[in-house]
């Protein structure tokens, strides 16, 4: 009886440890004690872009309204010109350092 169980028993190398599915070897990433497979590693990368979008409208929408027009923006222009050259600044790889 005993031998049977251990049969159908899944490897515990076969589990994704963030869904719980067995998915197999193939569609696994494994670092250390944990194992991934692919559908959660996507949707971990889409959760991880969503709030790196968020975080760099942020920044852009700041650096635009430091560079627009007005007593505290620091060159003469609209606001379209300075979101423009704001979103070249960021990705041309320009971060504020606080």
């Amino acid at each position: 009886m005993i031998e049977l169980q251990k049969q159908f028993q899944p490897k515990a190398r076969n589990i994704c440890s963030a869904c719980g599915k067995d998915v197999g070897v193939s569609k696994l990433v494994v670092v250390g004690n944990v194992n991934i497979c692919f559908e959660c590693a996507d949707l971990s990368k889409q959760l991880a872009d969503k709030e790196r979008n968020e975080v760099a409208e942020k920044e852009i929408q700041q650096m635009a309204n430091d560079l627009s027009t007005g007593d505290a923006g620091l060159i003469d222009m609209g606001m379209g010109t300075a979101r423009a050259h704001a979103e070249r600044l960021y990705k041309a790889g320009y971060r504020k350092v606080e």
